[in-house]
């Protein structure tokens, strides 16, 4: 039987979505459903808000109704199950989503049916490490940001590609972006874009400054390191 699985951010237009006739429809086409809760830590933590106890491993697709967010988040909670992810648009411009709600039912038809097309994008990994021992580390499709948070002075930051020092800087902080993510703070920030998001496996890096700025630099490595000074 086919499994197919559902995301709702509720914070978005989510009285848009009848949950119940979308499982109906689905279960009506004699496929599975699953309903996945939400984790009342995540809302703590901010992370890892779904909860995945309840989604067999076997499931074909998950679709994830929500704005931008809601996609980025899925990914890198269903990273580690490498489920294919269909965005369903209910923010507003919807950049990753690729299916707008009211074609919410032929997408469905298109999943259980096998007549649809993976696009594979790549993530990236961040660790942080204190005293040698990692303390927090987390997948990303976007990027990572290593801000200045709430202090009121600028950072030094070194960059290290493969134990190699690239450069070293005093800026509000530090963007690392994937070719998805290129369209996403680091656009903000003045930096380069991916024309072919999902093709080009690169990481771009970008230094946010208190004042001017430096031009966006390509990196077609895979691992970076950022020191704090």
């Amino acid at each position: 039987m086919i499994k197919l699985g559902l995301i709702v951010n509720c914070s978005t237009r989510a009285y848009t979505v009848d949950v119940n006739k979308i499982k109906a429809y689905i279960e009506s086409r004699g496929a599975a459903c699953y309903v996945l809760g939400i984790r009342k830590e995540g809302f703590e933590l901010m992370e890892n808000f779904t909860d995945l106890s309840d989604l067999p491993e076997d499931v074909r697709a998950v679709f994830a109704f929500g704005g931008d967010g809601t996609i980025i988040q899925a990914a890198r909670e269903l990273s580690s199950r490498n489920v294919p992810i269909v965005g369903v648009n209910l923010g507003t411009v919807g950049f990753l989503a690729e299916v707008e709600i009211s074609d919410i039912y032929s997408a469905i038809d298109a999943v259980i049916s096998g007549t649809y097309k993976v696009e594979e994008r790549f993530m990236i990994r961040g660790r942080v490490i204190k005293e040698g021992k990692t303390v927090y580390e987390a997948n990303a499709l976007n990027d990572i940001v290593l801000a200045r948070g709430g202090l009121v002075r600028a950072m030094s930051l070194s960059v290290h590609i493969d134990g190699e020092l690239m450069n070293s800087y005093y800026c509000d902080g530090v963007i690392v972006t994937t070719p998805t993510g290129s369209t996403g703070y680091n656009l903000s920030a003045g930096g380069e874009v991916c024309e072919i998001l999902h093709q080009l496996k690169a990481f771009f890096s970008y230094p946010q400054y208190i004042a001017g700025c430096s031009s966006a630099f390509y990196i077609s490595f895979y691992f970076i390191y950022i020191n704090c000074i």
